[in-house]
């Protein structure tokens, strides 16, 4: 006999796909965000961190009035370089994809942790903008937080923490940065 807990997870995951298929199905544009971060160390030893956000709209119609927002690089803790921090496009087609980069100078030592960058869209049909967060975990290790091999100092964290970190770095098997990304389906504001 299976486990009650296993059949209602199971359950939840066939109701949601269903919901996914259903919700693909229908004319609306369907946006999906990538942020990448990259950590590049300069030879005069200052540090810059590239963002490139993807977006694509894997829906059957076109976005309008598309807008890009990552704005939570603190101006204490870097600088931009080059580019901006968000951008706007007039529409995104069907099956379309549009890229934005920018690079940013590290001010101090540490380790940062990035947060999510936010997309805004109008859907042809309704009048109210819809929403579409870019879930992200960038952790940065900037300069003297790393030891032989790329692994970072954990000295200061415990030790649950510690092991779970240097499990992600490893499964990851970045030296410098580890970006990945989760993305939503958009909703009304």
């Amino acid at each position: 006999m299976a486990d009650p807990i296993a059949k209602a997870l199971i359950a939840f995951a066939l109701l949601a796909s269903l919901l996914l298929c259903l919700q693909a199905s229908s004319d609306v544009p369907f946006i999906v965000a990538h942020k990448k971060a990259s950590l590049n160390r300069l030879k005069s030893g200052a540090e810059r961190v590239s963002v490139t956000i993807d977006i694509y709209n894997q829906g059957t119609s076109t976005a309008y009035d598309v807008s890009l927002s990552d704005d939570s690089w603190p101006s204490d803790a870097f600088d931009v370089i080059s580019g901006s921090t968000s951008k706007s496009w007039e529409r995104l087609d069907a099956g379309g994809i549009i890229s934005h980069t920018f690079e940013l100078e590290a001010k101090s030592k540490g380790v940062f942790a990035g947060e999510p960058a936010v997309i805004k869209f109008r859907v042809p049909t309704k009048a109210a903008l819809q929403v579409n967060i870019c879930w992200n975990c960038c952790l940065f290790f900037i300069s003297g937080n790393v030891i032989n091999g790329g692994m970072p100092k954990f000295h200061h964290v415990n030790m649950p923490l510690r092991a779970f970190f240097h499990k992600l770095l490893m499964a990851v098997g970045e030296k410098s940065a580890m970006p990945f990304c989760r993305s939503s389906h958009g909703s009304a504001i």
